[in-house]
């Protein structure tokens, strides 16, 4: 993400998340309509929501994703920010 950061043509800022870490265990509980999400997660939707396309760069993990990057989709799927937006997924893996 680094180097697409690096090479991102003029005009083209790439901000690179790091608050993987930080967000809750998906709880749909917390995410029905009309709740204030956890603060790592309103934060992780305003970035998405302020962005024109998302890039994912995972590695390949026990045949799939690994569980913080899934928690992070988890809460993305009722959000208002994520759908329509274009996204790039990167798997760099043996």
């Amino acid at each position: 993400m680094r180097a697409a950061a690096l090479l991102a043509p003029a005009g083209v800022a790439v901000t690179v998340y790091e608050g993987l870490g930080e967000l809750p265990h998906f709880n749909p509980d917390l995410d029905d309509e009309g709740d204030v999400p956890p603060p790592a997660v309103a934060e992780l939707r305003r970035l998405i929501g302020e962005s024109d396309a998302l890039i994912i760069s995972t590695p390949e993990y026990a045949h799939g994703i690994p569980g913080a990057l899934k928690n992070a989709l988890d809460w993305l799927v009722s959000s208002l920010e994520f759908p329509g937006i274009a996204i790039s997924v990167i798997n760099p893996s043996a």
